[in-house]
């Protein structure tokens, strides 16, 4: 599943172009572990090991994303490895941001990654939020964000939650 989420990553290049610089941002050590905020069908998840849904703690490798990127029209692209708490603060991207797509999942991955990229979105970019509608966490991490930075959370005909300016 991860992979796959990984060929969509590279695949957004194809439509947005070539030219374009892109920072790809994974612990690649799939996802950390859930808090109380994020509910208990979060941590039941998490502990549920030997359930087919589980994929692996939604780990994927650092081949596996150079792997989709070198199939993309992407010519410059950077991958962060490191939990968003560490890597984001140090190491955010240098030029604006049109399309961010955001896969935190828990409330604090999800509030981190909203507090140091989406102040970089320019006007009338998009976050396309991937968790919004799985994980209790992620969806209020998202509704405190536009309430408190007068976002508008909209989702797509095909059920897409995204924030925009």
């Amino acid at each position: 599943m991860r992979c796959l989420a990984r060929r969509h990553d590279a695949g957004i290049t194809d439509v947005l172009g070539a030219a374009r610089s892109y920072y790809l941002y994974d612990s690649f050590e799939g996802l950390p572990a859930p808090t109380a905020i994020d509910g208990d069908r979060a941590i039941t998840y998490q502990e549920a090991t030997d359930d087919p849904l589980y994929y692996d703690n939604c780990t994927a490798s650092e081949e596996e994303a150079r792997a989709a990127m070198v199939q993309s029209a992407a010519i410059e692209y950077r991958l962060v490895k490191g939990w968003f708490d560490q890597t984001l603060p140090n190491s955010p991207p240098a030029e604006p941001i049109a399309l961010l797509r955001l896969d935190g999942d828990w409330y604090e991955s999800t509030k981190c990654a909203l507090e140091h990229l989406a102040p970089r979105v320019k006007p009338g970019g998009i976050v396309i939020v991937d968790d919004y509608y799985c994980w209790e966490g992620c969806t209020r991490a998202v509704n405190e964000y536009a309430l408190n930075n007068n976002w508008m959370i909209r989702q797509t005909r095909h059920g897409v939650c995204f924030i925009e300016r």
